[in-house]
């Protein structure tokens, strides 16, 4: 998963709250993520989008952070791959409703992420 992907949506002008609750501003909470309210809702408003995206903790615990690490010091995050599947479908999903735009990159990196996975890992 591209930590650039998820700083990117900034600058196709979706800049999703990813700090807080879009609605009241908590932050000890478990969140969700919804597309209506513009980033995270705490578990106490998900009853107000019934269509948020229903990720995993661990996944939107991943994305918050990858939306606020400094590329500059960003070295690498080891991910399971079911946890990458999980934010490259999340992510799919903001980038295809929310931004519009196809993003190369996204293809080239699905397709390693196949082709990895039908011939093995490389020593």
């Amino acid at each position: 998963v591209s930590v650039i992907e998820i700083q990117m949506l900034n600058l196709f002008g979706v800049a999703p709250e990813w700090r807080h609750c879009a609605v009241c501003d908590r932050q000890d909470s478990a969140f969700d993520y919804s597309e209506s309210y513009g980033g995270i809702l705490c578990e106490r408003h998900w009853h107000l989008d019934p269509r948020r995206l229903h990720l995993e903790p661990r996944t939107v615990w991943l994305m918050r952070y990858l939306s606020d690490v400094r590329l500059d010091v960003f070295e690498n995050v080891s991910l399971k791959d079911d946890t990458k599947k999980k934010l490259r479908a999340a992510l799919g999903t903001i980038y295809d409703d929310q931004v519009g735009v196809y993003v190369p990159a996204a293809r080239f990196l699905k397709e390693m992420t196949e082709f990895d996975g039908a011939f093995g890992k490389n020593p």
